[in-house]
Parts: C-alpha cells; sequence; structure tokens
C-alpha cells in the first residue's frame, strides 16, 4: 500500500511536464492555466506530486519523458 494520500491538499506542489510552447504565455515564460486542465470530455490530468517525489525524480522522469517522445 502507497504512503502517498488519494487526495490532493490546497497547498501541494504538483509537477507537470510541458513540451511543446502551446502553453506558455508569449514572450514570458509563465505557463497558462490550459496546461492544467484536461481535454474536453476527460477529467484526469498526469501529475506527479512533488511534495512526495522530490526534484531529483521530476527532472529525471520529464527528461525521460521527453527523449521517449
Amino acid at each position: 500500500m502507497s504512503h502517498i494520500p488519494v487526495d490532493i491538499d490546497d497547498g501541494e506542489n504538483i509537477v507537470r511536464f510541458i513540451l511543446t510552447p502551446w502553453h506558455i504565455k508569449g514572450g514570458s515564460k509563465t505557463v497558462k492555466r490550459q496546461a492544467f486542465k484536461p481535454k474536453a470530455g476527460n477529467d484526469e490530468l498526469s501529475v506527479i506530486r512533488h511534495t512526495y517525489m522530490g526534484s531529483d525524480f521530476c527532472k529525471q522522469k520529464g527528461k525521460a519523458f521527453a527523449v521517449a517522445l
């Protein structure tokens, strides 16, 4: 059984990989809100819970995901 709770606390940091400029505001390095919204007809979104996994894991996973594409 996992020690990670299912519910995500409002103050918890989550990580989402952005691989295209589609969700980056033009001229800035700010991520658009839409990057954290699922596609229409879907209620799921893939994220990593930084609070439990840590920076190193998140970076390694993001690099592996980018290479796999």
